[in-house]
């Protein structure tokens, strides 16, 4: 019978088995941390954007008529709206805004200059409104209530808009040329 040496043993010893199980151990808690960390955030950056579509949607809809959404009974500021399998609820508030200049002081256009802040909330199960995720803030001229009123479309204020800019320009001397300019 033969003995074999102890360098020519094949195998591994059980302190290498566990120091091996350790290391593999670690290696795979350190990446199902990692995709967890990953998809948790993820689900707050969609979480966020669904949030700002809501309050993006919101203050379309408020600019285009006050009171459909204030006095409506589906969207309402004590109501939960969900969207996307999240629960949201919504404040809005107004705040006057003083405009300067030499120009805005003549025109009289610093009267009803407004600033819009729509915030969205999240909200429990329970509606109790959580942490601000969103909020969306816009200027605009009381005058854009009376364009509302008469029931225009976004579009043909926009149309408005454009045309009142270009009346300003053209009472500055901005505008284009005079036509009619040929040769004589």
């Amino acid at each position: 019978m033969r003995r074999q040496s102890r360098q020519t043993r094949r195998g591994f010893s059980l302190l290498e088995v566990v120091l091996a199980s350790v290391l593999l151990s670690l290696v795979a808690a350190s990446v199902v941390g990692t995709i967890t960390f990953i998809n948790k955030a993820e689900e707050g950056r969609r979480h966020r954007l669904v949030a700002f579509e809501v309050a993006n949607r919101l203050l379309l809809m408020y600019l285009d008529d006050e009171k459909a959404i204030t006095q409506s009974p589906e969207i309402n500021p004590n109501l939960v709206i969900r969207q996307d399998g999240y629960d949201f609820r919504w404040t809005i508030a107004y705040e006057p805004v003083t405009v300067e200049g030499e120009f805005v002081a003549d025109s009289g256009f610093s009267n009803g200059v407004r600033m819009l802040r729509l915030s969205v909330y999240g909200s429990k199960d329970d509606g109790v409104p959580t942490d601000r995720i969103a909020e969306v803030t816009r200027l605009y001229h009381t005058l854009h209530q009376s364009l509302t009123e008469s029931k225009l479309s976004s579009r043909q204020r926009t149309m408005n808009d454009a045309a009142m800019r270009a009346l300003n320009m053209a009472r500055e001397g901005g505008g284009p040329p005079p036509s009619g300019g040929g040769r004589r």
